[in-house]
């Protein structure tokens, strides 16, 4: 029986942790507020959680572990959120399928860990992460080279799509629409990114 308790007590912080994060951010985020919420002393919430980071990491893991396990699926194992050394080489039309079907996976995840997705996207240090390695990725994409003007030119994309991406999924929209606007900007990205639209040098 006591097991069952600590374990109603862990999901109750993790709730009232979410709500935090959602509302405060996580630099904002307060543990007295996440233990009073939860209904527990801060003494006692850190017996289950040492810091506010092993709070935040227990909250997005399944969501990035999620994405991993898609990203490495869709590229026979190729691209890993692990790894920022690519050694692939794929068609722009097999690229764009990956991204489009990349996109669909998203929504799922989006109507299934909805919380958990927008404080992984809001949090500052982990969207940054994020966004590294998606500028690594395009810059691979875009030039399979690592010259200064590939990778600020990777990292300007990277940063445009994440925050359109925020964007697109932070908004108050149905489903259905949601899924249709992820689907054109995606489109539209890749139109931008793909090595035969391009014409000019760098």
């Amino acid at each position: 029986m006591a097991q069952v308790l600590k374990e109603e007590v862990r999901l109750r912080i993790i709730s009232a942790a979410k709500n935090e994060f959602l509302a405060k951010g996580y630099e904002d985020a307060s543990m007295r507020r996440i233990a009073m919420a939860s209904g527990v002393t801060v003494g006692n919430l850190y017996r289950y959680f040492l810091n506010k980071d092993e709070l935040l990491a227990m909250i997005v893991k399944p969501c990035l572990d999620r994405i991993d396990h898609i990203t490495k699926t869709m590229t026979n194992y190729e691209v890993s959120l692990e790894s920022l050394d690519f050694h692939f080489d794929l068609s722009d039309a097999e690229i764009v399928k990956i991204i489009e079907n990349m996109g669909d996976e998203l929504l799922k995840i989006h109507l299934e860990m909805r919380e958990e997705l927008m404080i992984l996207m809001m949090d500052s240090r982990l969207s940054k992460d994020i966004k590294n390695w998606l500028s690594a990725l395009l810059a691979y994409l875009i030039a399979k080279k690592g010259d200064e003007v590939s990778k600020a030119l990777a990292e300007s994309f990277a940063s445009s799509i994440f925050r359109g991406m925020q964007d697109i999924f932070g908004q108050d929209i149905d489903e259905k629409v949601r899924a249709k606007v992820l689907k054109a900007y995606l489109r539209a990205f890749m139109a931008m990114v793909a090595k035969e639209k391009y014409t000019g040098e760098f």
